[in-house]
């Protein structure tokens, strides 16, 4: 089985964790993901609330990026991806009701990559889940 990640991205062959949960990327074969597990978003008016950090090796991805919520009200939620400390997709969704239609997000990660996803929701506070799943190519 070949190793993928290379160049720090710590994973080494039977390392990945498939039930894992966290802020971190996992390798499984030429496949990785990333779940934030649940996390409770407390209320204000930005995506402050980090659900994925995580750092590429020298491979590339090309992932699908989602995120999930239990919104009964009139919360409008707040997306924030970057790369490198650069934003690459920003998004507000009036009381989470576009939420449906604008996800998935697919995004080309390059290699050694600092990724960092990030939600917020506007009025209360709001448990939500953030998952990326991809395909490795070297």
């Amino acid at each position: 089985m070949a190793l993928i990640g290379g160049g720090g991205a710590g994973n080494v062959a039977g390392g990945a964790n498939p039930s894992g949960t966290g802020t971190s990327l996992n390798y499984l074969g030429d496949h990785c993901y990333a779940y934030s597990g649940d996390v409770t978003v407390p209320a204000g008016t930005s995506a402050d609330t980090t659900m994925l950090d995580f750092t590429t090796g020298s491979e590339y991805i090309v992932g699908t990026f989602s995120f999930t919520g239990q919104n009964t009200g009139s919360n409008d939620e707040f997306l924030s991806i970057s790369m490198n400390s650069e934003s690459v997709f920003r998004g507000r969704y009036p009381s989470g009701s576009q939420r449906i239609n604008e996800q998935p997000t697919d995004l080309v990660i390059p290699p050694f990559t600092k990724v960092t996803c990030k939600l917020g929701v506007e009025s209360s506070d709001q448990s939500m889940t953030f998952v990326l799943t991809g395909r490795v190519y070297q």
